[in-house]
């Protein structure tokens, strides 16, 4: 990627490679946050480097932004491409489809979107979720939130993004029936491959738990945060036995 990125960069004048110092990795958390600090355009988005846009992406969002002048942020669909045997057959194994789209069922009142996110109440019947991929932003509102990845978290930095962006920002529903973006499921993929998937969610919600105490949510999503972070323990287990071990530790963990 490093090469293509300094061969882009030579090629089109309007491109720019940037680095953390003395080139290291730092996870895709940090270099998001690395790419905020030289924005200097209009508007943001994000495509990790083994994905591609399609030739809607941008589309619906130009109509979008016109119509809606305090609209922060545009969420799409993002499409599967299975690149090889080993990345379909995690992917089939974590439940998903070949051909599933990464998207919500129906455009979601930007208001209502951090309750459905959350957990904490779906009166709209929505269903799905959306990728970093197939989100633009406006540059200014997102800079100046305050708002950045987590990278304290190894994964799952972008959940966490969506979860705090959506509770003080708008973000509309753009293209969700056709894919702006595709995520290529290949062996190299971090998500699929997690072994430690109860520990890295735990990760998540625990920092979801201190920023809710800190923002001053209320009780609500506080211990749903808390209740997130406790099943987690539990998610590698087949689901009957996943039951009676959270049954088990609500009656008798003192730490719950």
């Amino acid at each position: 990627s490093l090469e293509v990125c300094r061969h882009l960069a030579q090629q089109y004048p309007m491109v720019e490679l940037h680095r953390h110092p003395e080139g290291a990795n730092r996870g895709a958390g940090a270099s998001r946050n690395e790419g905020l600090r030289w924005v200097l355009c209009e508007y943001v988005c994000f495509l990790d480097a083994d994905d591609y846009f399609t030739a809607l992406r941008f589309q619906k969002e130009r109509e979008i932004f016109a119509r809606h002048d305090d609209a922060n942020g545009i969420y799409g669909a993002t499409g599967v491409w299975i690149e090889d045997a080993k990345g379909g057959s995690a992917w089939t194994q974590r439940g998903f489809g070949t051909t599933q789209l990464d998207t919500v069922n129906k455009e979601i009142d930007p208001l209502a979107l951090f309750d459905f996110l959350t957990g904490v109440r779906n009166c709209g019947n929505y269903s799905g979720y959306f990728t970093i991929d197939a989100v633009t932003f406006r540059s200014r509102p997102l800079i100046d939130s305050g708002i950045r990845f987590n990278e304290h978290l190894p994964l799952h930095e972008d959940t966490d993004f969506f979860f705090r962006l959506s509770h003080s920002m708008k973000l509309y529903t753009g293209e969700y029936e056709r894919a702006v973006a595709v995520r290529r499921v290949h062996r190299g993929n971090r998500y699929l491959f997690d072994r430690e998937r109860c520990l890295t969610h735990r990760k998540l919600y625990a920092e979801l738990c201190k920023w809710a105490i800190a923002a001053r949510l209320p009780l609500r999503y506080r211990l749903t945060f808390t209740w997130y972070r406790f099943a987690a323990r539990f998610e590698n287990f087949p689901q009957v036995k996943r039951i009676l071990l959270i049954l088990h530790a609500l009656l008798f963990d003192p730490c719950f």
